[in-house]
């Protein structure tokens, strides 16, 4: 049987492969880090929702994306991420805080990479109840933009498939500012529920 070495490779060094050349070097050292752990803390630059009612609510809560009109520009976020070897591959786990005046909202991420798709899956949502597809490329001034794929609801051991129609579509982007610094954002639209939500935010990395 032919093992596939990519899975032995931190999710993005696989699902780049030799593009990973051509990114930042900040976000390189984001995205496959020379070190197991590495911490960021910046300001959120915007968070915002438009449309979808109660349904656009529960959609930003779940997906750490919510909160009140005109709140958040300033506020301050920490990032860390994490490599580790795990069975099945290795893993790239993300955490995200960001302290908003009504309340911090935290958020985690857990990717891996899927050498059947040739992409990551990433599983996110208070409790890691949505797991989603995420086709990655290298822009010409080295950013890297994450698209996302099929999605599936988690309920415990149990996946069931979102159809794409109710899925809605997520993009994120990580450049490097020309400041030195990182630049996150993700942006999430969802047509059937008339909803869209998004973030943007700059890092830099915390040097212990």
């Amino acid at each position: 049987m032919t093992v596939d070495v990519r899975a032995e490779q931190p999710p993005f060094e696989a699902a780049l492969g030799s593009a990973l050349e051509r990114v930042a070097p900040v976000v390189r050292g984001h995205l496959a880090p020379s070190v197991a752990t590495r911490r960021y803390e910046g300001k959120l630059r915007r968070i915002w929702r438009r449309g979808g009612g109660p349904a656009g609510r529960l959609l930003a809560w779940l997906l750490g994306l919510h909160a009140r009109p005109g709140e958040g520009p300033g506020s301050p976020v920490q990032l860390e991420s994490t490599i580790a070897a795990c069975p099945g591959g290795a893993t790239h786990r993300w955490t995200r805080h960001l302290a908003l005046p009504s309340g911090g909202v935290k958020s985690v991420g857990l990717l891996r990479f899927d050498p059947a798709r040739g992409c990551l899956r990433d599983r996110t949502g208070r409790g890691g109840w949505l797991e989603v597809e995420l086709f990655v490329e290298v822009a010409e001034d080295g950013a890297v933009i994450m698209r996302s794929g099929r999605q599936w609801l988690r309920l415990g051991p149990v996946r069931l498939p979102i159809p794409r129609l109710l899925a809605g579509v997520s993009r994120a982007r990580e450049w490097q500012t020309a400041a030195g610094t990182l630049g996150l954002a993700l942006d999430v639209q969802q047509p059937l529920l008339g909803v869209s939500a998004g973030y943007e935010v700059e890092l830099a990395e915390v040097i212990a």
